[in-house]
Order: structure tokens, then C-alpha cells, then sequence
């Protein structure tokens, strides 16, 4: 059930202040002691606007001109209905915040916190004498600091408007007097002094980051008690004048703040000539009391459905239990159909946005809705006022309608705020597919710096959020993903003893950000001890970055509770904001060549991820006919070659020439070649061979990006993420998804070799015509596969394990080794059982009936062996979904289905049709999609019936399984239409290609 609950804690930085409302009451997590005074929430209705004129505001004596100070009654007196009581309201009219205002005009002109009315469809102002007053809109805000003024609807002329003070320095100590309605005692004033007066970049770390304000914004700390509700409210010296708008309180006592006059000033005289009805822009909020309605029903049973399935005694049925009641499908249905009926207006835009909010958080197979709403908002709302809230829910959606919605809304819409969003939304669907950041690199990134050149000062709601969004994204897309390197980190342990992480170059080292106060950490903390413990003597290093006071991390490592390493970063989190860490735990693992691998990996897989990368560095083949590094010459213009090149006796003496690693726009490169149009690059290299009768075995290393064919004295030996028939122009068929690095141990035919002089002709091809990054390098290792064999047996667990890794995709095993393999299969990890019985189906078929897994009651151990096996079969998945791939390529991905279906009996076929189908082995392929679709309808299955019928020239039923393969993926309990594009697209072509009388027949 993992994919339905979240097993994280929010850390402690990301909810450091409560401000004047509810903004921060939506966060879930271990919250950190700090109060504020905001109040807001939902949304609501336009109302009609009042008069516009207003008379002058009214503002205090210059400082040469200081009044005489009054009593605090004769204050009270002359503002006793300039001080109101703001009550926000959503959709369906119910109260969700309220905060405190004050008249700065006596025609009705209130000003207040921007957060008290952030979330407000409609808001009513309530007097000192009971009467209740309509707001009418808004007529100026500012979001960067927390300040909005809005009009009253028929104000009575009885108003009392407070006098501004004029900018100047607040002296320390001044006496101050606040006004407002703290936690719901209305009209409440206290007392106090000027504390200080900051600027927000003077601030504390953790409340800069919280607050999100402009770095200039003055902020007035005071003495005088506010708290919740007291937002908005005024801040007065003694002489009556405003100085300051009461905003939020920090953590400890006597920490309360309010931003200076001098911004509301400047507010002031910004007034928008039209009232702009609530809610506030880019709140996100639904004002329709129908969507609002059926929004809140969803919401309301989801949460209902995640409590039963929680209170389930097994996975199994919790997921039963979820999958039978989940609502969501249901009521997006519900929402498109209004939507449909309501084209053009805010309640049909509503209906589609609320598709996306209530379907954005779930599995793929929601993927429909959102791809229905957003054909609907491009046909009629792509110049929408509002549409950009749509465009958030519909972000982390890889699909082409999505990006056509976003690229319509960059070109069309007139406001620039709206065309930053959808810049920086396009960013983001580009990356949503898990290889998305791999083939669409360069778009990602001239999108995010687009966004940071063009839109600097773009605004969302009270933020700046496509700019900020930028930045964060930029440093992770360069810094924080897989096959990137990571930032330095320096600080200190808890005893005060400096840390880098640069002191762990060239081991494996796990980074673990962490809390005691989150139980999820604490449950790691005795498989971490015996983890650091096991590989103390290997080049691995386990080190935590730790949110927790440095007295907490002491303690817990003076009771050898924690025996690894430790950065204390505090409840403040500068490493953890520099990580963009927003969950604990959260692990990054990174290898040897100071490369991030991994992210969030927890548990078993993550110590067999880890066993597997040290394995990796305990077995060496001999390299001994050609070493990695090696001198090699190359090719790397613009002209096709043809075949010519591949020839032993091929004069390169023209060519340029280096040592590997080869490529470019990657790290530690020893050549770097040009960045050519042609997606190939050409590479030659020879070496000597004495006695080719002495060489037993042949094996060939190679590390490349995207795809690689290899000729061994004109032989073709290998090709790796190519078709079978290719040229020059032939694009990789995959990406590299790991690392930016496949790498690959290929079995070579001794037979092959020539006494003396033997040549390798290489062609590397990108997935793209001008690919961001390509790297190449190769070894050749004669004799290697004894010492693969010995490895086997022996008593290094990680040089075993590499050379079970390497046997299985060899597919040679001797017959010595054939009886411990079994054993492993019997008694190993999930991952070495797939590796060893891979490998015996490969180069012993005939074993498959005696390899047997038990069974298990472990629920954790039956997680691992799931997760392993639809590990492996994503993998398989992504070989076998395109044809033209060279057959042993299918062949191998046919066992490796068989080794899953031992690791786990009750995974469907899945795509094992597939693989037959592929194989030419129609026949036995539409039997197996057959016995399974007895049972129930899956789209792989029935693409496979589709395309063998089609092979069989059985037409007729070909239409008819893709009728009701088109039929099947309008439903929500199936794989989502992106992930079988490709098969779906090769079936309709094979129907298609029906001959004239079939197709009579079909119509």
C-alpha cells in the first residue's frame, strides 16, 4: 500500500511561523512551535462594485510637526468604527478565517493583510456597532508584502478613518498600541514598544524562508501581544497615527511583527481604478458553490477510503478496499459532463480545474481525466483570466496534450504572469515522465532559463513563483538528479568537528536526511547500525544530515543509537533547503566516482542496491587484450560513412585521434570530441593477439550513451538499444535512463580472433539527432570466465554477487557452478535469486522445472520480491514494447519474465505474449494472452491477440481485440494510455494494413 500512504515527515523548517490565517493549516507533518495571526481559506462570488470616490486619506504630521501624545481612551475615541472584524468565506458560504482590517478612507476603503483574504470567494467587515458589510473587491494588494486595501459595499458615512504616519525612524523603545481581534476577542488593544524595525533579509534564516517576503520589506517588531486574528490590524504610536500593519508572530514570547507604513503608503497610491472582485489573483480558490460542493464530496470520501483500507489487516485487501471505492473516477466524470454543458464560462473552467486538482495526486490511471481537461481548456480557455490555476494541477502530466495546452497558453494569453507559469508548467510535464529529464534535457533547460530571463519578476498568487520555481529547478536538474554530482557539503558533527563530503571520494556513500522526530527515521536506526557495521572494512560511508538540535544528535550517538556520521543541520535546515529535502527520510546514494545513483531507497533494496555497487569494485576482469582508457581514433564530422569504415584493413590514418573515455557534455572525459548533427560517432582501435588457440574465452566491457554496435574484424558482434537493420542516421531506441551510462559485458566468439592484428570498429548513436551528452570507452578480456566462476563460489560476498550480476547477462554457466546457483535461488535475496536463475535459464533451459523459490508469509520479503520483480519487468517492458530489435534481445527478455514468474507465481503474464510475439512464436503467444484474457481484459494482452491475428492474416479478429483495446483505456483500473502509445500505434498500423477484401469485410 505504499503507493497510497505516505510514510514521510514534513521537517520542521517548512512550518516555522502561523501567520494571520490558514495558509500554512493544509501542511501535514510534525509542525515546529511558532504562531501567527492569519486567517483565510476557500472561495466564493463576485459582488456588485460601489461608488469609486473616495475622499483624501488621511496622514500624520510631518516629524518636525510632532503632535502632543493623546491618552489611549482619546485614541480608542476617535477610531471607534475604523477598526472591523473581517470574516473570509468560500463557495458555499461557509466562514474559513478571519483577521482584523482598519478604514483608511471614509469612503470605504479598508486595509488588511493580503493572507487574511488570499483565500476568500466573498468576505464581510463587521463594526464596531454591530452593523455587517459587504466586501466589494479589491482595488490594490501586494502579495511580496502581505498588504491589500478593499472597498466596503455602501459604507455608512459614520466611518472613522485612521491617520497614516508618514515614513520615518521609530525610535526604540516608542510606545506602541495595536488594535484587532486576536483568537476572536474582538476590539481587543494592547500595548507595547518598538522592539526593532528589520528588513526581511535581516530576518532569521527560518522565517525568511517561511515569510518568501521581498528582502527590502520593513518589518516592525513590537512588544504589544497580537496572535491569530489580529492580522491586518493597526499599529499606532501614541499620537493616533498608523506606523504599522500587524502581520505575524515568531517563535518565543514577545515576537510580534508588523509591516511598516511606508508599504501600505506606497500601496495607497496604486489604487486600481477598477474593483476587481475576490477572489485575490492566482489564489487558486473555486467560486462556484456546485464545483466547490462536488470538490469537497471527493475529498470527503477519499479521505473516508484511506481509513478503511488503513484499518485492514492486509495489503491485499487494503488496496481491495481502495480500488473498489476509490471516488475519484466518478466524480471527474461527473465535473467533465458540467464542464461540457458550461463551455466558455467560469463554471465550465472551474469543472475542468477541479478535474485536475482532484486527479492530480494518484496513480497514472487518472491520466485520462487530466488529459480530457486539457483538450477541453485548450479548445476554450486558453486566454481564460484564470486559466493558469488549471495549469498547476496539469503540470506533472507527460503527455502531448498537456504540452499543447501549455505552448497555447505561452503564445496567446496577454498577461505575461500567465505565460511565465505555463514556461515553467511546460518545464515541468517535459520531466514528469520518468526519462523525461534524459530526452527532453535541452528543452527542460532553455524553458527554466527562459523563464528566469524573460519573467524575472512574474508573480503567482502571493509569490513569485514561476522565478522561484525556476531557480530550485535549475540547481536540481544540474546538481540532485541521477548522474549528476552533488553539491559540497560542509558543517559541523554535534561535538563540533567539521565534515565535508568531498573527504568521501572514491567510496559508496549514502546520504540520510533525518529526525527524531520522525518515526519513520527512527525505525531505520537499528538496520542502519548493522548495515555500517556489516561493510565497515568496504569503501562505503553511511553519513546523515540531521534536523534535530545538536544536544538530540549527541545524546542518540552517546547511547550508540547512531554510530555513523552526522552533519547537525538543525531545525532551520540550510542543507536540507540546499537539497530541496521537504520529507523525511529522504536518501540520495551516490558512487564512487562522486555521481548521485539513487533517491529514496530505504530498507532491503536499498542495502542490495548498495551490496551491488561495492560488488561492483570487488571483481575486475583482466582487460588484458585491450584496457579501459585506451587510445582510439574517431570519426566525428558530419559525413555518413556507410559500411567501408568497418573493415580490418580500413586506412583511419586521416582520423583524429584520443584516449577514452571519449564524448562530450559529460564530467571526466579524457577527449572530448565535437557535438556533431549526425546522431553516430565512428571509433577505430586495433590490438595484438599472439596465439588466438590460447584464448578460451572472449569478453568485451563497454560503457556507452545512448547505443552501440561493435564489429570485430569486420563482424558484426554486437549492438546494444539498436534495430536489427540500421545506418548512420538510426537513432537509439531508448535513452539512457541510469547515471547517464549503459554499460554492458558481451560474450565475444573466440573463433573471431586472427593471429596478430586484430580491429574494432565502433559506432555510438544518440536517442536524439544532436544529443546534450555522449561517453564511450571499451575493454577486451581473454580468459575472464574462470575467474567469474571462481567468483561464484567463493567467500566475497560482493565479488559474488557481481559475478552472479555478470553470469546472468552472459548466460554462460559452466557446469561446476550450476549446483550453488540453485542454492542462491533457493536462499538468497530477491534480487540475487532473479540474477541467479537468469542465469541458469540462459545457458540451461532444461533446469527450469527444478528451480524453485519458497514461499513466504514475510510480508516484507514478499514486498521485495514484488518490487524486484516489477523492477526487472519495467525493464523488459521498455525492451520489448518496439519491434525490430535484434532477436536475442527478445530472447533475453523472455527469461528474464521467466526468472520474475519464479520470484513471484502470482504476477500476471503480463508481457510475456510479448516476448513470444516478438520472437515469432505466434502461435504459443496468443495462447498465453489467451488464457489470460479469459479471465480479464488487459491491453498488453490484447495488443499481442491483435498483432498475432494480424500475423496470421485473421483480420477480423484483429479489429475486434482493438476495438476492445480502445475500449478498455477509457478505465481507470488499467494501464494508462502513454505507457502503450507505442503498441497501441502498431496495432492500428497492422489492422491497417488489411488487405481490400478483409477490409470489406471488417466494414
Amino acid at each position: 500500500m505504499a503507493t497510497y500512504f505516505l510514510a514521510t515527515c514534513r521537517p520542521h523548517w517548512a512550518m516555522t511561523l502561523a501567520v494571520c490565517s490558514s495558509v500554512l493549516a493544509g501542511m501535514s507533518g510534525c509542525t515546529r512551535v511558532a504562531e501567527q495571526s492569519k486567517e483565510s481559506p476557500q472561495a466564493a462570488a463576485p459582488v456588485a462594485a460601489p461608488s469609486t470616490g473616495e475622499t483624501p486619506v488621511a496622514v500624520a504630521p510631518a516629524a518636525d510637526q510632532t503632535p502632543a501624545k493623546r491618552t489611549l481612551a482619546e485614541i480608542l475615541e476617535g477610531v471607534d468604527d475604523g477598526v472591523v472584524y473581517i470574516t473570509a468565506k468560500d463557495a458555499l458560504r461557509r466562514d474559513i478565517g478571519f483577521g482584523s482590517g482598519f478604514v483608511i478612507d471614509r469612503s470605504g476603503l479598508v486595509a488588511t493583510n493580503y493572507h487574511v483574504l488570499e483565500s476568500a470567494v466573498t468576505a464581510t467587515v463587521q463594526l464596531r456597532n454591530g452593523d455587517n458589510l459587504q466586501i466589494a473587491g479589491v482595488r490594490a494588494w501586494d502579495a511580496d508584502h502581505d498588504l491589500a486595501i478593499v472597498q466596503l459595499q455602501n459604507p455608512p458615512e459614520t466611518l472613522e478613518a485612521f491617520e497614516l504616519a508618514l515614513p520615518r525612524d521609530l525610535v526604540q523603545g516608542e510606545e506602541l498600541v495595536a488594535i484587532g481581534h486576536p483568537s476572536g476577542f474582538k476590539y481587543t488593544v494592547t500595548t507595547g514598544i518598538v522592539s526593532a524595525v528589520r528588513t526581511a533579509a535581516e530576518l532569521p534564516e527560518e522565517y525568511r524562508h517561511t515569510l518568501g517576503s521581498d528582502e527590502n520589506t520593513l518589518w516592525v517588531q513590537t512588544s504589544a501581544a497580537i496572535s491569530s486574528g489580529s492580522s491586518g490590524g493597526p499599529l499606532m504610536t501614541l499620537d493616533g497615527a498608523v506606523v504599522a500593519v500587524n502581520t505575524w508572530v515568531g517563535a518565543g514570547q514577545n515576537l510580534s511583527f508588523a509591516v511598516h507604513v511606508k508599504h501600505l503608503l506606497d500601496l495607497r497610491s496604486k489604487l486600481d481604478a477598477e474593483l476587481r472582485p475576490l477572489p485575490m489573483p492566482g489564489s487558486g480558490v473555486l467560486t462556484e458553490p456546485e464545483i466547490a460542493g462536488i470538490y469537497e464530496k471527493n475529498q470527503s470520501e477519499l479521505m473516508q477510503v484511506y481509513q478503511d483500507a488503513r484499518r485492514q489487516s492486509s495489503p491485499e485487501r487494503a488496496q481491495q478496499i481502495v480500488l473498489e471505492n476509490y471516488p475519484v473516477p466518478r466524480y471527474a466524470e461527473k465535473l467533465l459532463d458540467i464542464a461540457e454543458r458550461n463551455r466558455g464560462t467560469n463554471k465550465g473552467f472551474e469543472a475542468l480545474y477541479a478535474v485536475g486538482a482532484i486527479s492530480a495526486k494518484g496513480n497514472g490511471k487518472l491520466t485520462r481525466f487530466r488529459l480530457r481537461a486539457a483538450r477541453e481548456l485548450l479548445q476554450d480557455y486558453v486566454e481564460f483570466p484564470r486559466v493558469g490555476d488549471a495549469l498547476r494541477q496539469l503540470r506533472m502530466t507527460h503527455a502531448a496534450e498537456i504540452f499543447e495546452l501549455l505552448e497555447a497558453v505561452r503564445a496567446r494569453h496577454s498577461d505575461p504572469n500567465h505565460r511565465a507559469l505555463a514556461t515553467m508548467c511546460l518545464a515541468d510535464s517535459l520531466s514528469a515522465d520518468p526519462l523525461g529529464s534524459i530526452l527532453y534535457a535541452p528543452e527542460i533547460e532553455r524553458l527554466i532559463a527562459t523563464t528566469l530571463e524573460q519573467y524575472p519578476q512574474a508573480r503567482w498568487g502571493r509569490s513569485n513563483w514561476p522565478a522561484e520555481q525556476a531557480n530550485k529547478r535549475l540547481f536540481a536538474f544540474r546538481h540532485l538528479t541521477a548522474g549528476r554530482r552533488p553539491p559540497e557539503i560542509v558543517g559541523q558533527q554535534a561535538d563540533g568537528r567539521p565534515l565535508r563530503l568531498s573527504e568521501f571520494q572514491g567510496k559508496v556513500v549514502v546520504l540520510d536526511f533525518w529526525a527524531d522526530w520522525c518515526p519513520y527515521c527512527r525505525e531505520m536506526y537499528r538496520p542502519t547500525r548493522e548495515l555500517v557495521d556489516r561493510l565497515k572494512e568496504q569503501p562505503f560511508a553511511f553519513l546523515g544530515i540531521n534536523a534535530d538540535p545538536p544536544q538530540t544528535v549527541q545524546q542518540l550517538i552517546d547511547e550508540k543509537v547512531v554510530t555513523w556520521p552526522n552533519w547537525v543541520d538543525g531545525p532551520e535546515g540550510p542543507i536540507a533547503r540546499d537539497w530541496q529535502v521537504d520529507t523525511y527520510p529522504t536518501t540520495f546514494v551516490i558512487d564512487d566516482q562522486g555521481f548521485i545513483r539513487y533517491r529514496d531507497l530505504r530498507g532491503p533494496i536499498l542495502e542490495q542496491i548498495v551490496a551491488a555497487m561495492l560488488g561492483a569494485r570487488s571483481l575486475t576482469l583482466p582487460r588484458d587484450l585491450l584496457p579501459a582508457g585506451s587510445e582510439w581514433k574517431y570519426e566525428d564530422g558530419e559525413a555518413d560513412l556507410g559500411v567501408a569504415w568497418r573493415a580490418p584493413d580500413f586506412h583511419d590514418s586521416a582520423w583524429s585521434g584520443g584516449s577514452a573515455p571519449l564524448g562530450y557534455g559529460m564530467e571526466r572525459l579524457a577527449t572530448v570530441v565535437r557535438q556533431s548533427t549526425r546522431p553516430t560517432l565512428y571509433l577505430r582501435r586495433s590490438f595484438e593477439v599472439p596465439d588466438p588457440a590460447k584464448v578460451q574465452d572472449l569478453l568485451l566491457e563497454v560503457w556507452y550513451d545512448d547505443a552501440v554496435a561493435i564489429f570485430l574484424n569486420g563482424h558484426r558482434i554486437a549492438s546494444e538499444h539498436l534495430p536489427d537493420a540500421f545506418t548512420a542516421s538510426t537513432l537509439a531506441m531508448e535513452p539512457v535512463v541510469h547515471h547517464g551510462l549503459n554499460q554492458s559485458t558481451i560474450p565475444v566468439d573466440p573463433g573471431l580472433l586472427r593471429t596478430g592484428r586484430n580491429v574494432l570498429a565502433v559506432e555510438v548513436h544518440q536517442a536524439q539527432p544532436a544529443g546534450v551528452d555522449l561517453r564511450f570507452d571499451l575493454a577486451v578480456s581473454a580468459n575472464g570466465l574462470p575467474l567469474i566462476q571462481r567468483a561464484v563460489v567463493g567467500d566475497d560476498p560482493f565479488a559474488r554477487q557481481h559475478a552472479m550480476l555478470l553470469l546472468s547477462e552472459l548466460g554462460r554457466v559452466p557446469e561446476d557452478c550450476v549446483a550453488p546457483l540453485k542454492q542462491v535461488v533457493r536462499d538468497e535475496a530477491p534480487l540475487l535469486q532473479l540474477a541467479a536463475a537468469t542465469a541458469l535459464l540462459k545457458s540451461h533451459p532444461a533446469v527450469e522445472s527444478e528451480l524453485k523459490i519458497p514461499r513466504t508469509a514475510d510480508a516484507d520479503l514478499l514486498a521485495l520480491r514484488q518490487a524486484a520483480a516489477a523492477n526487472i519487468r519495467t525493464h523488459v517492458w521498455r525492451t520489448l514494447r518496439k519491434p525490430g530489435r535484434p532477436h536475442s534481445a527478445y530472447r533475453d527478455a523472455d527469461v528474464v519474465l521467466t526468472a520474475t514468474q519464479l520470484l513471484d507465481p502470482n504476477l500476471p503474464p503480463g508481457v510475456r505474449p510479448l516476448a513470444q510475439l516478438r520472437m515469432g512464436r505466434t502461435a504459443e503467444a496468443l495462447k498465453t494472452a489467451g488464457s489470460f484474457l479469459r479471465f480479464q481484459h488487459h491491453p498488453v494482452e490484447l495488443a499481442c491477440v491483435c498483432l498475432a491475428r494480424s500475423a496470421t492474416g485473421d483480420f477480423a479478429a484483429a479489429q475486434r481485440a482493438l476495438d476492445q483495446l480502445d475500449e478498455i483505456l477509457n478505465k481507470p483500473e488499467y494501464l494508462e494510455l502513454e505507457e502503450i502509445n507505442d503498441l497501441l500505434k502498431e496495432c492500428e498500423a497492422a489492422v491497417a494494413e488489411a488487405p481490400a477484401d478483409a477490409l470489406s469485410v471488417l466494414n
